[in-house]
């Protein structure tokens, strides 16, 4: 029997380095609001690896330019 495989993803994560919990679920929308199904919380577990040049809780790209370089 194959074993399924292992999905992987990679995309830029501009946050403090730590380990960081997501929490998902499933709802229809009822007519007197939504109605949960499934909820599965602190499922999904990201990493986020530090990083040299980056020092704080998100990193915003921001560029300062002085009056000149506009």
């Amino acid at each position: 029997m194959q074993s399924a495989p292992t999905p992987q993803h990679q995309f830029q994560l501009d946050l403090a380095a730590a380990d960081y919990f997501i929490s998902i679920g499933v709802a229809s929308q009822q007519e007197n609001g939504p109605e949960p199904h499934d909820r599965r919380f602190d499922s999904i577990h990201i990493v986020v690896e530090p990083t040299a040049d980056f020092f704080g809780l998100a990193n915003l790209n921001a560029k300062f330019l002085n009056a000149e370089q506009l």
